[in-house]
Protein backbone atom coordinates (compact mmCIF):
# COMPACT_ATOMS: atom_id res chain seq x y z
CA UNK A 1 0.00 0.00 0.00
CA UNK A 2 1.41 3.54 -0.82
CA UNK A 3 1.78 5.34 2.25
CA UNK A 4 2.36 8.65 0.07
CA UNK A 5 0.66 9.71 -2.98
CA UNK A 6 0.82 13.00 -4.48
CA UNK A 7 -2.21 14.21 -6.77
CA UNK A 8 -1.45 16.42 -10.01
CA UNK A 9 -4.02 18.13 -11.79
CA UNK A 10 -2.36 21.90 -12.53
CA UNK A 11 -5.42 24.11 -14.22
CA UNK A 12 -7.80 24.72 -14.75
CA UNK A 13 -10.75 25.50 -12.23
CA UNK A 14 -12.94 23.35 -13.01
CA UNK A 15 -10.76 20.57 -13.79
CA UNK A 16 -9.33 20.80 -10.83
CA UNK A 17 -12.43 20.14 -9.02
CA UNK A 18 -13.45 17.27 -11.30
CA UNK A 19 -10.42 15.25 -9.44
CA UNK A 20 -12.28 15.78 -5.91
CA UNK A 21 -13.91 12.74 -6.06
CA UNK A 22 -10.98 10.92 -7.05
CA UNK A 23 -9.06 12.45 -4.12
CA UNK A 24 -12.11 11.77 -1.83
CA UNK A 25 -11.79 7.81 -3.05
CA UNK A 26 -8.48 7.58 -2.07
CA UNK A 27 -8.78 9.05 1.31
CA UNK A 28 -11.23 6.37 2.08
CA UNK A 29 -9.17 3.70 0.42
CA UNK A 30 -6.07 4.68 2.44
CA UNK A 31 -6.82 6.53 5.58
CA UNK A 32 -3.49 6.67 6.96
CA UNK A 33 -1.92 7.65 4.04
CA UNK A 34 -0.05 11.29 3.24
CA UNK A 35 -1.62 12.59 0.51
CA UNK A 36 -0.37 15.91 -1.06
CA UNK A 37 -2.26 17.67 -4.03
CA UNK A 38 -0.03 19.83 -6.38
CA UNK A 39 -1.41 22.39 -8.87
CA UNK A 40 -1.10 25.77 -10.23
CA UNK A 41 -0.69 28.12 -7.53
CA UNK A 42 -3.94 30.18 -8.27
CA UNK A 43 -5.52 26.99 -7.77
CA UNK A 44 -4.32 26.05 -4.57
CA UNK A 45 -7.52 27.56 -2.63
CA UNK A 46 -9.39 24.98 -3.87
CA UNK A 47 -7.78 21.97 -1.81
CA UNK A 48 -6.29 24.45 1.00
CA UNK A 49 -8.82 23.41 2.99
CA UNK A 50 -9.99 19.90 1.82
CA UNK A 51 -9.72 17.49 4.70
CA UNK A 52 -9.27 14.56 2.42
CA UNK A 53 -5.74 16.08 1.66
CA UNK A 54 -2.66 16.80 4.09
CA UNK A 55 -0.81 19.44 1.73
CA UNK A 56 -0.94 21.59 -1.09
CA UNK A 57 2.06 21.96 -3.59
CA UNK A 58 1.57 25.55 -5.48
CA UNK A 59 3.00 25.30 -8.67
CA UNK A 60 4.63 28.90 -9.77
CA UNK A 61 4.73 29.08 -13.33
CA UNK A 62 8.37 29.83 -15.02
CA UNK A 63 11.10 27.98 -14.58
CA UNK A 64 11.85 28.53 -10.99
CA UNK A 65 8.64 27.71 -9.93
CA UNK A 66 9.02 24.39 -12.08
CA UNK A 67 12.33 23.92 -9.88
CA UNK A 68 10.98 24.58 -6.59
CA UNK A 69 8.20 22.13 -6.94
CA UNK A 70 10.75 19.31 -8.08
CA UNK A 71 12.59 20.08 -4.93
CA UNK A 72 9.45 20.01 -2.72
CA UNK A 73 8.49 16.78 -4.69
CA UNK A 74 12.10 15.06 -3.75
CA UNK A 75 11.48 16.05 0.26
CA UNK A 76 8.53 14.42 0.31
CA UNK A 77 9.77 10.98 -0.72
CA UNK A 78 6.46 9.96 -2.43
CA UNK A 79 5.45 6.26 -3.11
CA UNK A 80 3.20 7.07 -6.27
CA UNK A 81 1.51 9.80 -8.36
CA UNK A 82 -1.50 9.85 -9.44
CA UNK A 83 -1.12 12.33 -12.63
CA UNK A 84 -4.67 13.60 -13.34
CA UNK A 85 -3.28 16.36 -16.27
CA UNK A 86 -0.96 14.02 -18.08
CA UNK A 87 0.51 16.63 -20.15
CA UNK A 88 4.60 17.33 -20.31
CA UNK A 89 5.00 19.01 -17.05
CA UNK A 90 3.33 16.74 -15.08
CA UNK A 91 5.13 13.58 -16.47
CA UNK A 92 8.60 14.80 -16.20
CA UNK A 93 8.30 16.25 -13.13
CA UNK A 94 7.28 13.01 -11.52
CA UNK A 95 10.08 10.83 -13.34
CA UNK A 96 12.45 13.94 -12.24
CA UNK A 97 11.51 13.45 -8.40
CA UNK A 98 12.15 9.75 -8.73
CA UNK A 99 8.84 8.37 -7.79
CA UNK A 100 8.85 4.77 -8.24
CA UNK A 101 5.57 4.38 -9.06
CA UNK A 102 3.41 6.29 -11.41
CA UNK A 103 -0.58 5.85 -12.45
CA UNK A 104 -1.88 8.40 -15.15
CA UNK A 105 -5.41 8.89 -16.49
CA UNK A 106 -6.23 7.33 -19.48
CA UNK A 107 -6.95 9.57 -22.04
CA UNK A 108 -7.95 6.53 -24.63
CA UNK A 109 -12.00 7.83 -24.47
CA UNK A 110 -11.46 11.59 -23.29
CA UNK A 111 -14.11 12.76 -25.54
CA UNK A 112 -16.97 10.76 -24.31
CA UNK A 113 -15.75 10.20 -20.12
CA UNK A 114 -16.50 11.95 -17.95
CA UNK A 115 -13.87 14.30 -16.56
CA UNK A 116 -14.47 12.83 -12.69
CA UNK A 117 -14.99 9.31 -13.93
CA UNK A 118 -11.76 9.41 -15.61
CA UNK A 119 -9.98 10.69 -12.67
CA UNK A 120 -11.66 7.70 -10.34
CA UNK A 121 -10.52 5.25 -13.06
CA UNK A 122 -7.03 6.00 -12.60
CA UNK A 123 -6.72 4.65 -9.18
CA UNK A 124 -8.08 1.33 -10.44
CA UNK A 125 -4.87 -0.43 -10.48
CA UNK A 126 -4.86 0.04 -6.65
CA UNK A 127 -8.42 -1.26 -7.00
CA UNK A 128 -10.29 1.78 -5.80
CA UNK A 129 -13.36 2.30 -6.94
CA UNK A 130 -16.36 4.85 -6.10
CA UNK A 131 -19.93 5.73 -7.49
CA UNK A 132 -19.77 8.75 -5.71
CA UNK A 133 -18.98 11.37 -8.38
CA UNK A 134 -20.40 14.60 -6.54
CA UNK A 135 -17.40 17.27 -6.77
CA UNK A 136 -16.73 18.88 -3.01
CA UNK A 137 -15.06 22.12 -2.02
CA UNK A 138 -14.74 23.28 1.32
CA UNK A 139 -14.71 27.02 2.76
CA UNK A 140 -13.96 28.07 6.13
CA UNK A 141 -16.04 29.90 8.78
CA UNK A 142 -14.08 33.21 7.61
CA UNK A 143 -14.91 32.95 4.06
CA UNK A 144 -18.89 31.99 5.08
CA UNK A 145 -19.28 35.28 7.38
CA UNK A 146 -17.77 37.63 4.93
CA UNK A 147 -20.58 36.06 1.89
CA UNK A 148 -23.04 36.32 4.51
CA UNK A 149 -22.45 40.06 5.36
CA UNK A 150 -22.01 40.53 1.30
CA UNK A 151 -25.90 39.59 0.69
CA UNK A 152 -27.16 40.67 4.10
CA UNK A 153 -30.61 41.96 3.52
CA UNK A 154 -31.03 39.85 0.40
CA UNK A 155 -34.44 38.46 -0.68
CA UNK A 156 -35.25 34.73 -1.08
CA UNK A 157 -35.20 32.95 -3.36
CA UNK A 158 -32.17 34.26 -4.01
CA UNK A 159 -30.58 33.44 -7.42
CA UNK A 160 -26.71 33.79 -8.75
CA UNK A 161 -25.58 34.10 -11.85
CA UNK A 162 -22.23 33.65 -13.81
CA UNK A 163 -22.33 35.27 -17.56
CA UNK A 164 -19.08 34.48 -18.38
CA UNK A 165 -16.76 31.55 -19.46
CA UNK A 166 -12.62 31.04 -20.57
CA UNK A 167 -14.03 31.59 -24.46
CA UNK A 168 -16.57 33.99 -25.70
CA UNK A 169 -17.91 31.57 -27.16
CA UNK A 170 -19.30 30.21 -24.20
CA UNK A 171 -20.97 32.98 -23.34
CA UNK A 172 -24.88 33.16 -22.84
CA UNK A 173 -25.97 36.77 -23.88
CA UNK A 174 -26.08 39.09 -20.75
CA UNK A 175 -29.66 40.56 -22.03
CA UNK A 176 -30.93 36.91 -21.74
CA UNK A 177 -29.31 36.87 -18.01
CA UNK A 178 -30.55 39.97 -16.99
CA UNK A 179 -34.36 38.59 -18.66
CA UNK A 180 -34.08 35.92 -16.18
CA UNK A 181 -33.14 37.64 -13.31
CA UNK A 182 -35.84 40.23 -13.25
CA UNK A 183 -38.08 37.68 -14.21
CA UNK A 184 -37.51 35.61 -10.92
CA UNK A 185 -37.42 38.99 -8.98
CA UNK A 186 -40.76 39.90 -10.22
CA UNK A 187 -42.40 36.46 -10.10
CA UNK A 188 -40.94 35.47 -6.95
CA UNK A 189 -39.90 38.25 -5.05
CA UNK A 190 -37.14 37.23 -4.83
CA UNK A 191 -32.98 38.50 -5.06
CA UNK A 192 -30.38 37.98 -7.63
CA UNK A 193 -26.47 38.46 -7.62
CA UNK A 194 -24.40 38.36 -10.45
CA UNK A 195 -20.45 37.61 -9.96
CA UNK A 196 -17.57 37.59 -12.39
CA UNK A 197 -13.95 38.21 -12.77
CA UNK A 198 -12.28 41.29 -14.37
CA UNK A 199 -13.18 40.01 -17.95
CA UNK A 200 -16.68 39.75 -16.60
CA UNK A 201 -17.23 43.11 -15.09
CA UNK A 202 -19.11 44.95 -18.63
CA UNK A 203 -21.21 41.62 -18.51
CA UNK A 204 -22.12 42.16 -14.71
CA UNK A 205 -22.59 45.71 -14.99
CA UNK A 206 -25.00 45.20 -18.81
CA UNK A 207 -26.83 43.09 -16.49
CA UNK A 208 -26.99 45.25 -13.40
CA UNK A 209 -28.31 47.55 -15.66
CA UNK A 210 -30.89 45.94 -17.16
CA UNK A 211 -32.05 45.25 -14.22
CA UNK A 212 -32.24 48.79 -12.91
CA UNK A 213 -29.83 47.87 -10.46
CA UNK A 214 -31.89 45.76 -8.16
CA UNK A 215 -29.34 42.80 -8.99
CA UNK A 216 -26.36 42.83 -6.65
CA UNK A 217 -22.97 42.20 -8.60
CA UNK A 218 -19.01 41.37 -7.50
CA UNK A 219 -16.46 41.23 -9.51
CA UNK A 220 -12.70 39.29 -8.57
CA UNK A 221 -13.88 37.69 -5.01
CA UNK A 222 -11.65 35.39 -3.50
CA UNK A 223 -12.24 31.74 -4.88
CA UNK A 224 -13.26 31.01 -0.94
CA UNK A 225 -15.68 33.93 -0.91
CA UNK A 226 -17.09 33.08 -4.00
CA UNK A 227 -17.60 29.63 -3.14
CA UNK A 228 -19.25 30.14 -0.15
CA UNK A 229 -21.16 33.36 -1.77
CA UNK A 230 -22.43 30.83 -3.83
CA UNK A 231 -23.54 28.10 -1.45
CA UNK A 232 -25.84 30.76 -0.10
CA UNK A 233 -27.96 30.94 -3.25
CA UNK A 234 -30.59 29.22 -3.65
CA UNK A 235 -30.41 28.57 -7.16
CA UNK A 236 -26.97 29.36 -9.62
CA UNK A 237 -27.14 29.71 -13.22
CA UNK A 238 -24.07 29.46 -15.05
CA UNK A 239 -22.22 29.11 -18.03
CA UNK A 240 -19.68 26.07 -19.25
CA UNK A 241 -17.68 27.35 -16.25
CA UNK A 242 -15.28 26.78 -13.84
CA UNK A 243 -17.90 28.90 -11.35
CA UNK A 244 -20.63 26.41 -12.85
CA UNK A 245 -18.84 23.56 -11.26
CA UNK A 246 -17.80 25.04 -7.96
CA UNK A 247 -21.73 25.93 -7.58
CA UNK A 248 -22.07 22.01 -8.11
CA UNK A 249 -19.22 21.59 -5.60
CA UNK A 250 -20.67 23.15 -2.98
CA UNK A 251 -23.71 21.47 -3.46
CA UNK A 252 -25.69 24.87 -4.69
CA UNK A 253 -28.87 23.64 -7.55
CA UNK A 254 -27.27 24.85 -10.33
CA UNK A 255 -28.36 25.29 -13.98
CA UNK A 256 -25.44 25.11 -16.62
CA UNK A 257 -25.83 26.48 -20.24
CA UNK A 258 -23.67 24.67 -22.49
CA UNK A 259 -22.66 25.77 -26.11
CA UNK A 260 -19.53 24.91 -27.80
CA UNK A 261 -18.12 22.90 -24.91
CA UNK A 262 -18.09 19.09 -24.51
CA UNK A 263 -21.19 18.49 -22.24
CA UNK A 264 -20.73 14.89 -22.08
CA UNK A 265 -17.28 15.28 -20.70
CA UNK A 266 -18.19 18.32 -18.14
CA UNK A 267 -22.00 18.08 -17.40
CA UNK A 268 -23.37 18.61 -14.30
CA UNK A 269 -23.62 14.87 -12.49
CA UNK A 270 -26.68 15.34 -10.04
CA UNK A 271 -30.73 15.62 -10.25
CA UNK A 272 -29.86 18.44 -8.10
CA UNK A 273 -28.83 20.18 -11.40
CA UNK A 274 -30.04 20.75 -14.59
CA UNK A 275 -27.42 21.08 -17.98
CA UNK A 276 -29.52 22.83 -20.63
CA UNK A 277 -27.94 22.60 -24.42
CA UNK A 278 -29.62 22.85 -28.02
CA UNK A 279 -28.61 19.20 -29.84
CA UNK A 280 -27.57 20.85 -33.79
CA UNK A 281 -25.40 18.75 -35.81
CA UNK A 282 -21.72 21.07 -34.69
CA UNK A 283 -22.35 20.88 -31.46
CA UNK A 284 -20.32 20.34 -29.19
CA UNK A 285 -17.00 21.57 -30.79
CA UNK A 286 -13.77 21.90 -29.81
CA UNK A 287 -14.06 25.81 -29.60
CA UNK A 288 -11.22 27.85 -28.38
CA UNK A 289 -10.35 30.24 -31.01
CA UNK A 290 -13.54 32.18 -31.30
CA UNK A 291 -13.37 30.94 -35.16
CA UNK A 292 -17.56 30.00 -35.36
CA UNK A 293 -19.51 32.85 -36.90
CA UNK A 294 -23.11 32.84 -35.47
CA UNK A 295 -22.57 30.68 -32.29
CA UNK A 296 -26.10 29.12 -33.29
CA UNK A 297 -25.65 26.74 -30.41
CA UNK A 298 -26.04 29.33 -27.71
CA UNK A 299 -28.21 31.60 -29.66
CA UNK A 300 -30.64 28.88 -30.07
CA UNK A 301 -30.92 28.70 -26.38
CA UNK A 302 -33.89 31.23 -25.53
CA UNK A 303 -34.42 32.74 -22.69
CA UNK A 304 -37.95 31.27 -22.10
CA UNK A 305 -36.28 27.69 -21.73
CA UNK A 306 -33.97 28.41 -19.37
CA UNK A 307 -36.62 30.41 -17.39
CA UNK A 308 -38.85 27.55 -17.09
CA UNK A 309 -35.93 25.21 -15.95
CA UNK A 310 -35.25 28.21 -12.97
CA UNK A 311 -39.06 27.80 -12.41
CA UNK A 312 -38.79 24.95 -11.70
CA UNK A 313 -35.37 24.22 -9.78
CA UNK A 314 -37.37 27.04 -7.65
CA UNK A 315 -40.20 25.39 -7.19
CA UNK A 316 -38.23 21.92 -5.84
CA UNK A 317 -36.62 23.64 -3.19
CA UNK A 318 -40.01 24.94 -1.71
CA UNK A 319 -40.44 28.55 -3.70
CA UNK A 320 -43.67 29.33 -5.33
CA UNK A 321 -44.48 32.39 -7.29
Amino acid sequence: MAERILFMRLSSLGDVLLTSPAVRAARRAFPNARIVFMTYAQYAPLYAHNPRVDAVIPLERGAKGTLDALKRIRAERFDMSVDLHGKRKTVLLARAAGIPRRLMRDRTHERTTHASHEALNALAPLGVASEEDDMEFFTTEKQERKARRLLEGADRPLTGFFPGASWEMRMWMPDRFAEIANRVMDRFGGGAVVVGGTNERARTERIAALTKGRARTYVNLPLGTLAALIRQCDLFIACDSGPMHLSAAVQTPTIALFGPGNRDRFRLLNDRHTNLWEPIACSPCKQFRNHCRNNACLQLLTAERVWRAAEAKLRAVGFTP
